[in-house]
């Protein structure tokens, strides 16, 4: 009598998830973004607020954008994994994006480049100053999300507030620079 092959462990089967709505398993997501763009989401069955643990399935996403950075569309690859931990079996997925859908992308792209730059400089200066120098930029803040990103760039670098040194500045543009 052989070894059996493993199940899976989304579902505890020898049968293919690939047609399985997975969000419905209440799985902890792990989110990876880069350059604004989310590149990997890491479905776990366990986290405790700070370490993720048991992960079940991962979703790798690659952009192609046009010649002004709007996504025309995004290939998945979905990989399911088995009780011992190999890649039981693989989804490749493309989705292709409206010019409704490209905003929006465009839009939640900006947001998540402006979530980490927030989080560098409230981390660098504090959060009174981190809300003093928001405020100071919020128009510039607007702009970027909405698209004109270059004057963000701008006033970070020719920003005069005394808590705000030449590091910050610069590593607030290049994180800004996509």
């Amino acid at each position: 009598m052989g070894t059996q092959k493993p199940k899976f462990k989304i579902h505890n089967s020898y049968d293919s998830p690939e047609n399985i709505d997975y969000d419905i398993y209440g799985l902890h997501k792990k989110r990876t973004i880069t350059l604004g763009e989310l590149v990997l989401v890491q479905y776990y069955r366990k986290f405790d607020g700070t370490t993720y643990s048991d992960l079940i399935l991962e979703e790798a996403r690659a952009y192609t954008r046009n010649a002004y950075g709007l996504a025309m569309y995004r290939t998945q690859n979905v990989k399911w994994y088995l009780e011992d931990d190999t890649i039981g079996c693989q989804k490749n997925t493309v989705k292709y994006y409206s010019p409704q859908e490209s905003i929006d992308e465009g839009i939640s792209r900006r947001g998540n480049i402006i979530a980490n730059a927030k989080l560098y400089v409230l981390s660098q200066v504090g959060l009174a100053n981190g809300q003093d120098f928001l405020i100071s930029v919020a128009t510039e803040v607007s702009l970027f999300v909405n698209g004109a990103t270059q004057p963000l760039r701008d006033a970070v670098a020719a920003t005069t507030k005394s808590y705000i040194t030449q590091t910050i500045k610069d590593t607030t543009v290049v994180i800004l620079t996509y």
